[in-house]
């Protein structure tokens, strides 16, 4: 059993998103993912449900038409093949969950 602390240990880059692997259990895929300000991620699709929480900072979220700004403590689900975007308004931290099975 290991205590991982995502805020401590983030780690931010100049040139692009950070994306690094959390953890894993048999139905799910945890992976934080961390912005600079102004960094983004390009409008793509997850073939799973994906859940996004935001842990630190603030994002500009786009989904098929939907715009959403998502800050602290916010949780959004997304199912399969639901295209979606993701820009950082702020240093921001975000947790995605890839569930593995339905």
């Amino acid at each position: 059993m290991e205590i991982i602390s995502v805020i401590e240990n983030a780690i931010f880059d100049a040139d692009k998103v950070h994306i690094s692997p959390i953890c894993s259990t048999q139905s799910t895929k945890e992976v934080q993912i961390n912005f600079l300000p102004g960094q983004m991620m390009p409008a793509h699709k997850s073939k799973n449900q994906v859940i996004i929480q935001v842990l630190l900072g603030e994002i500009h979220l786009g989904i098929e038409g939907f715009q959403k700004i998502m800050r602290i403590g916010d949780v959004i689900v997304l199912k399969p093949d639901q295209v979606h975007d993701l820009e950082a308004l702020q240093k921001s931290i975000i947790r995605l969950t890839i569930v593995l099975q339905n």
